[in-house]
């Protein structure tokens, strides 16, 4: 479980600001930038649990030249501390394994 440092509990999740009270702002707006918030909100819980460990992340790399598209590295450690990098082909299925 991932904690907050020098805690034993996972960090409390932040709602978003609620939205201003301003008459200019339509209802239809404010109703759409509610559905966003909550949409963000679940998707990023779907793909990011803060409470989890993950097996590894990718990364892409910084220092492709200008019009080249940077290749992408699956990193992950090994039980030792190791890390390993696996290149992964854009376009295709999932990465290695």
């Amino acid at each position: 479980m991932v904690t907050a440092p020098g805690s034993s509990t996972p960090p409390a999740a932040h709602p978003p600001p609620p939205l201003p009270n301003d008459p200019s702002v339509s209802s239809v707006m404010s109703n759409y930038l509610q559905q966003f918030s909550r949409w963000c909100r679940q998707g990023f819980a779907a793909k990011l649990n803060a409470n989890v460990a993950l097996p590894g992340i990718m990364l892409q790399a910084n220092n492709a030249p200008s019009g080249v598209v940077p290749n992408v590295w699956l990193l992950q450690v090994n039980q030792n501390g190791t890390f390993v990098a696996t290149p992964v082909p854009l376009g295709g299925a999932n990465p290695p394994t």
